[in-house]
């Protein structure tokens, strides 16, 4: 298993168009497995970075800095299965209408094999955005492969699928923002008038 592992990740990282070709007849389960692998690899190289950081930044207790460390593997961990189902979903709409036919186990499968530059570099500060930048292109060459359709086809599925996403956390952000801005301003609108009626 864990051989196996090691040779799609090698694979993906030296030669990945060649063992894209490989891994297309894998099912699903064992892609799934190779994601939880590499996501708890992930999550805990993150925690314990993040731990240093917050522990050399802040006067933390260990209590807390231990109680950090968990609720950062849980969370991290979840946000990681999360982040593949919405992002898998997000990114086969767009596939499709682009003339991929291929399922959407083949989407997921790209999302999830595509993770592996993330799961080298993400969690080192500053250069994880590198990992980032060479995940979009290893999807890219995912989708193209899995789904056997053009790699412009591919890359134009990819990049609406990453504007997407920042358009709606955009909106998520200032939804909030606006939300926030309301209440404090109810808030104190009521404390004026209490003050006025007492007044």
């Amino acid at each position: 298993m864990l051989e196996n592992i090691t040779r799609t990740f090698r694979g993906l990282l030296l030669n990945p168009s060649e063992e894209m070709k490989k891994l297309r007849e894998e099912p699903l389960e064992e892609a799934f497995v190779y994601f939880l692998v590499l996501s708890a690899v992930l999550v805990a190289l993150m925690a314990v970075v993040s731990v240093i950081i917050t522990a050399l930044t802040m006067q933390a207790s260990s209590v807390f800095l231990i109680v950090y460390l968990i609720g950062y593997l849980i969370g991290a961990y979840i946000g990681c299965f999360i982040g593949l189902i919405i992002g898998s979903i997000i990114l086969h709409v767009f596939v499709y209408c682009l003339g991929g036919r291929k399922g959407i186990e083949s989407t997921i499968k790209a999302a999830i094999y595509s993770f592996t530059p993330i799961a080298l570099l993400g969690w080192i500060p500053l250069v994880g955005l590198i990992g980032s930048i060479w995940s979009l292109v290893l999807e890219v060459i995912a989708i193209r492969d899995l789904h056997e359709i053009s790699t412009a086809r591919a890359a134009i599925a990819v990049i609406l699928t990453v504007l997407f996403i920042i358009a709606a956390i955009l909106v998520i952000v200032i939804f909030m923002v606006i939300v926030f801005y309301l209440l404090t301003q109810t808030s104190v609108i009521d404390v004026n008038d209490t003050f006025t009626l007492t007044m």
